[in-house]
Formats: structure tokens, C-alpha cells, sequence
């Protein structure tokens, strides 16, 4: 019964933390984009 409940943790973890590095790489892309807006405003 433990054993059931640690493995539905792990798995909620692991999709949270998909989720959290998904959401890291487009803020990543966006700042990239950004800044070759402004870049080419000047």
C-alpha cells in the first residue's frame, strides 16, 4: 500500500517537473526573442 502511494508521488512529481522545465525553456526562448527585438531596434 506505501509502495502504491510513493509511486503515484514520483509520477506526480515527474510531470510537474516536465511541466516546470517546458515552462523554463519557452521563458528561455522568449528572452531570446526579446532581445533580438530591442537588439535590432537600436
Amino acid at each position: 500500500m506505501e509502495n502504491e502511494k510513493l509511486r503515484q508521488q514520483v509520477e506526480r512529481l515527474q510531470r510537474d517537473l516536465a511541466g516546470n522545465k517546458a515552462a523554463l525553456e519557452v521563458m528561455g526562448k522568449a528572452s531570446a526573442l526579446l532581445e533580438m527585438i530591442s537588439e535590432s531596434a537600436d
